[in-house]
């Protein structure tokens, strides 16, 4: 996706006339081509903007397609389509607040002829309005977890399989997440989306492997190229299968595991990898809570500045060295490479769980900087949420050998602190992390959803953080 302020300017332009606040975002095409996709925030102006639409069609050729969110939703809409690949081309901000939000994508109008018709500035949007930054932020980052809160609602999880055999911490009350969230989370046998695999025509396979190969380094690390390609082929015709399936079913999130796999040649490996940086969620072994965590936290941070990245992770491995400790993070394929930092590569590696042929799979190291990692687990007769701040860092030393994505972090305050709060608080192997949310963001979504959230962090130190579970017994007992 590139910026093409240049392609909607006309429509810009007639929005600023109306008084509307406008912002180009995003659009696919080249100079000379393209279309306009239009998210109306009133619903009562729906039927002047199609009727605009049509004319900027008949006059410039260029199609325009307006969509209307439904009374109240604007917001929870716009960050869910900016998380999609076709995102809208024109856009509107709610005031000062909406434009704390959406600054970066919003098209500077005070030279143009348009503003000089302008009779009044009392309800024009500038970012040296006089209001206070601070409130201002506080307010962008709240409406962030209001999207959250909106989004939890609309979270559908298709489940592969259902869940893995013999993996406990993987399950949950299905019944009461949709209660508590909104989640609706259903299982298909793994060859029905197989056979959308199957369906997959080889020219869209070409097509794909062709755009990986123009994107990521292709490590070939001995194998003959054709035979690499013809994996690398597999998850392609993976990729596009369950994508159709996911968009036929309306999901937006999917679980797999390595126990069933039914027809598919291959553990979906690239194909995961490509799914969650689209902003679809992603659990593994069956692990629909993060799944639909991944789904949900890739939604409030959908349009952040400079955002470094969300995805799925699971503690790999500890380095007690003192003075190096920190916690290996990846998974066995998939990690999102929106975490990841540099150059993204291609590799084809065996994979003895699954009882299939080598997958490939995109390799990478991770960004560096504070995170969170939130792990959201079933006690039986309720749910917590657990945050943990997070500080993500280098490797001391490249690992050849570890041929995933993966990342490396110390948890607050500490690993000796925070590994024995996380066993305490029943964390999970598997988390949902972000660089681009904070813990207060997280603990006000929990809240909402009236569930409790313990966070691990600075201040944590065990005796409190006993006494605080203790408490939150009784707190949250039902």
């Amino acid at each position: 996706m590139r910026m093409k302020k240049a392609t909607a300017f006309g429509l810009a332009a007639l929005m600023a006339a109306t008084m509307i606040p406008a912002v180009p975002a995003m659009a696919k095409g080249d100079d000379s081509e393209g279309s306009v996709y239009y998210l109306n925030f009133k619903p009562e102006q729906a039927d002047q903007w199609s009727d605009l639409a049509k004319k900027y069609t008949d006059e410039t050729g260029v199609p325009v397609t307006v969509v209307t969110a439904a009374s109240g939703t604007y917001e929870s809409t716009l960050k869910s389509e900016m998380a999609k690949d076709e995102v809208p081309t024109l856009f509107q901000v709610n005031g000062p607040v909406g434009l704390a939000s959406w600054k970066d994508y919003c098209y500077d109008l005070k030279d143009s002829d348009v503003y000089k018709n302008v009779e009044s500035d009392d309800f024009v949007l500038k970012e040296d309005s006089g209001a206070d930054k601070d409130v201002q932020e506080r307010l962008a980052s709240w409406m962030r977890t209001a999207v959250g809160i909106m989004e939890s609602s609309h979270i559908r999880v298709c489940r592969v399989a259902d869940n893995m055999r013999n993996v406990a911490v993987t399950e949950g009350d299905k019944v009461e997440a949709q209660i508590k969230f909104g989640w609706e989370v259903d299982a298909y046998p793994v060859n029905e989306i197989a056979d959308y695999v199957k369906d997959v025509a080889k020219g869209d396979v070409d097509a794909l492997v062709d755009e990986y190969y123009s994107k990521y380094d292709i490590l070939l690390e001995g194998r003959d190229p054709e035979e690499f390609k013809r994996h690398v082929a597999v998850q392609a015709q993976i990729e596009i299968g369950f994508e159709k399936f996911l968009e036929e079913k309306n999901y937006q999130a999917i679980v797999t595991h390595f126990g069933d796999l039914g027809a598919l040649k291959q553990l979906p490996g690239l194909a995961i990898q490509r799914l969650m940086e689209k902003g679809y969620g992603f659990g593994a072994e069956g692990d629909w809570k993060t799944a639909a965590m991944v789904r949900l936290m890739k939604i409030m941070t959908a349009g952040v500045k400079d955002a470094k990245g969300t995805s799925m992770m699971e503690d790999y491995t500890y380095n007690f060295v003192p003075g190096k400790e920190g916690i290996l993070q990846s998974h066995m394929l998939e990690v999102c490479p929106s975490v990841a930092d540099g150059k993204i590569g291609i590799k084809v590696c065996p994979l003895s769980m699954g009882d299939r042929e080598d997958p490939a799979r995109l390799v990478f190291t991770s960004k560096t900087g504070p995170g969170i990692a939130t792990s959201l687990i079933d006690l039986g007769d309720r749910f917590r949420l657990i945050i943990n701040d997070v500080e993500c860092k280098k490797v001391e030393k490249p690992m050849p050998k570890l041929p995933v994505g993966s990342a490396f972090w110390t948890p607050q305050p500490n690993l000796k602190t925070g590994a024995e709060a996380w066993i305490l608080a029943g964390g999970a192997h598997h988390t949902a992390f972000s660089y681009d949310l904070t813990a207060e963001q997280m603990g006000d979504w929990a809240a909402a959803m009236g569930i409790e959230a313990v966070y691990i962090d600075k201040d944590t130190n065990i005796r409190d953080f006993k006494n605080e579970l203790r408490w939150n017994e009784l707190a949250f007992r039902k």
